[in-house]
């Protein structure tokens, strides 16, 4: 294992307030190549508006210069980021975490400033060490629970429950009625899918109900005095610990062939007197069978939709270049890989416009500030992965979908009418749009990027989401 370091190879780092020279580093690990763009507050380069409104010619002449000038400064930091990243490497190896690793290549293969390289590292260690542990919680289930005897296994089974099924679509006021709930508990219990749905929890308990609440999930924790109700991700769950109210969120994941585990885990094992399940309507045939297998007290309402959801006429544009010229403030722009963020983000950013962008490998501090931004209004545009289907609360007023396919692993395929629907539905959240004319403006409008992909989310936005299978466990 070796580092490779090439002079004569260099980018381009054009961010939203400034631009970077930053030049190449190739580590070879077990036959394998990592690539990595690194930069330093000495290679930075100006304000970004000086080279979005440069023509593709003078970038390279300009990068060309600047290489010359700047790549002895920057040969000494890539040495140092080369032993950090053989060490990442050995340590993610010796774990067996390399499998897991790819989104942190490619992460740093888009260029990053050096040194943040210790901490995105640690950070990824972290985010694979936990990724290694849903996978073996997950097969640890599969391969050694009895189904028979698993409800059992849990504290839970001898305690009086009743489960309470809220479902509804996508900003129909589900979140908020459990809130509520929570904040009229001694003690309770908040379970989501994502880091950041659990944050958005922790912020709305503690600032809009004023519940004392503390932050629990494989990357943070934040203890806050005297507080009664806990937000987590939903595999943080303590089956041991007692609480009057447990809010289980996105509740048609039960059927999730990857995480469904931690979903039935927690129905089962949440040693709570009321269950509250909050998720699509498609999910009550799962939830009805599993509260008879339990032989628990089911009640079921159904919420509607606050305000309409409009789905566009027409597509945005005929084409990706004049679609980019009908972008607005407001927008959520939906990709399905960093890569096509990244490259969206530089777009609207060389067309002046400022913008958000959320998609797996940032950093959750990261992550909560740039999803921040677009919330107060400090960036126009947001560019986000399907994470924001997850329930995000944020002031989208309409979807725009880049593309309606999406890589499962294996191959390309065209996303679902769950997934689809549960994304387009972020657009209008109720209560989070702008004033016009003393009156909110609350539709939310959904469209394609181009006819190709309009066709596609006309049609799937307009069907009937088939309902779970009434499958126990």
């Amino acid at each position: 294992m070796h580092p490779i370091q090439a002079s004569d190879a260099t980018k381009l780092i054009v961010g939203t307030r400034a631009a970077w020279l930053a030049a190449r580093l190739i580590v070879e690990f077990n036959d394998h190549l990592w690539i990595m763009y690194g930069y330093t507050d000495a290679s930075k380069l100006g304000d970004s508006r000086k080279f979005a409104a440069m023509t593709l010619k003078d970038r390279r002449q300009h990068q060309r210069d600047a290489a010359k000038k700047l790549m002895p400064g920057l040969q000494g930091a890539l040495d140092i980021a080369a032993g950090r990243i053989q060490a990442f490497l050995r340590t993610a190896d010796a774990e067996g975490l390399l499998h897991l690793a790819d989104d942190v290549a490619e992460h740093l293969a888009e260029g990053i400033n050096l040194l943040d390289l210790p901490r995105i590292l640690d950070s990824a260690l972290s985010s694979l060490r936990i990724e290694k542990t849903r996978e073996a919680m997950g097969r640890a289930i599969r391969q050694a629970v009895r189904l028979a005897d698993y409800p059992e296994s849990f504290r839970a089974h001898s305690r009086k429950r009743r489960l309470i099924a809220v479902l509804g679509p996508t900003n129909s006021g589900k979140t908020y009625d459990a809130f509520k709930r929570l904040a009229k508990a001694d003690t309770g219990v908040y379970l989501g899918p994502l880091r950041l749905l659990a944050l958005e929890a922790f912020n709305r308990l503690n600032d809009e109900f004023k519940v004392p609440t503390s932050l629990l999930t494989g990357e943070d924790r934040r203890d806050v005095a005297r507080s009664r109700v806990t937000a987590s991700t939903i595999e943080m769950l303590n089956p041991d610990r007692q609480v009057d109210v447990a809010i289980i969120d996105e509740i048609q994941m039960l059927l999730d062939p990857d995480r469904g585990w931690a979903w039935t885990q927690a129905v089962v094992g949440a040693n709570a007197s009321e269950v509250w399940l909050l998720g699509a309507l498609s999910a009550e045939a799962a939830i009805r069978a599993l509260a008879s297998r339990l032989d628990l007290e089911l009640e079921v309402h159904y919420k509607e939709r606050k305000h309409p959801l409009t789905v566009a006429q027409n597509a945005l544009a005929g084409d990706p270049v004049a679609a980019l010229r009908q972008a607005r403030k407001g927008d959520a722009w939906v990709v399905f890989s960093r890569r096509n963020a990244l490259s969206l983000r530089d777009d609207f950013l060389a067309r002046g416009m400022t913008v958000a962008c959320v998609y797996g490998m940032l950093s959750p501090e990261v992550r909560e500030r740039e999803a921040q931004r677009f919330a107060d209004g400090d960036a126009d545009i947001l560019v986000a992965t399907d994470a924001i289907g997850m329930g995000l609360n944020l002031p989208i007023q309409r979807v725009v979908f880049t593309s309606v396919t999406k890589f499962n692993g294996e191959a390309m395929q065209q996303l679902d009418i769950p997934m689809l629907q549960q994304i387009g539905g972020r657009a209008g959240r109720y209560g989070h749009q702008p004033a016009s004319k003393g009156k909110r403006t609350q539709d939310g409008i959904v469209v394609g990027l181009t006819p190709t992909e309009h066709r596609v989310v006309v049609a799937l936005m307009q069907a009937h989401q088939p309902p779970c299978p009434p499958a126990a466990f």
